[in-house]
């Protein structure tokens, strides 16, 4: 497993998971405006679960998790990546 912790600051991580679990062409460009390019990746996921603000995982060919964890200035989000047989579960 690997795992990366993250600090962002000016975004909530109710505003995180909203956006993931609703990402779509438009959603991404009005997050990242102007992020046209002539590379992109096509992913097609399983949300395995969602706790708005707090925990989202989704089910890909290999896991992801971000946890999430808010204070005054922004979120801190926790990423832990799994590959293999452990991954196919959430």
């Amino acid at each position: 497993m690997f795992s990366l912790l993250t600090r962002v600051e000016e975004v909530s991580g109710r505003e995180i998971t909203d956006f993931l679990s609703g990402c779509n062409d438009a959603a991404f460009q009005s997050w990242w405006p102007g992020t046209i390019g002539d590379r992109r990746v096509k992913v097609r996921c399983e949300l395995g679960k969602l706790v708005p603000g707090q925990d989202t995982r989704f089910r890909l060919p290999v896991r992801l998790v971000l946890r999430l964890n808010d204070d005054d200035t922004g979120v801190q989000i926790e990423q832990q990546w799994s590959v293999g047989r452990l991954a196919l579960g959430c």
